[in-house]
């Protein structure tokens, strides 16, 4: 009987990956009666890991309105306030662009994100009245 041999071949592609795990959510309080935010509360946190360095960005947005709250006479204006907290990216900056922030995903890596969220009136006549306010703040990798 003769021994034998074969090869057994594998092939396959890596592709980008860029995913986003919520780990804390936030807490709103009130600073005063012109101001909802985390700031006062606490901030919500995030991670984002991504495999592929430049080939991402990350947008985190605020919401043009509250998902529950009590019934308001005025239009708030939102905003969010993202830090990169611990990982491969600490210390880089995110660009804000009013509603948002937006940053160049340049490193791969597990990146933890702290976000602290703001609801403002624009008036001193205006003002959050007492109760319950829910909001959700968008985070996507593009």
């Amino acid at each position: 009987m003769q021994a034998q041999a074969s090869q057994l071949y594998f092939s396959g592609n890596s592709i980008a990956n860029c995913a986003i795990y919520t780990t804390n959510s936030g807490v709103l309080a009130a600073d005063g009666s012109q101001n909802i935010s985390s700031f006062v509360g606490s901030p919500g946190q995030f991670v984002f890991d991504t495999n592929s360095p430049n080939a991402y960005s990350l947008k985190v947005e605020a919401p043009n309105t509250f998902t529950s709250s009590p019934t308001l006479g005025f239009a708030p204006t939102f905003d969010v306030f993202p830090t990169i907290t611990s990982g491969s990216m600490s210390g880089s900056i995110f660009t804000d662009l009013g509603t948002y922030s937006e940053l160049a995903i340049t490193q791969q890596g597990q990146n933890t994100v702290s976000v602290n969220f703001l609801a403002s009136s624009a008036s001193s006549n205006d003002s959050f009245p007492v109760g319950f306010y829910e909001a959700y703040v968008d985070i996507t990798c593009f």
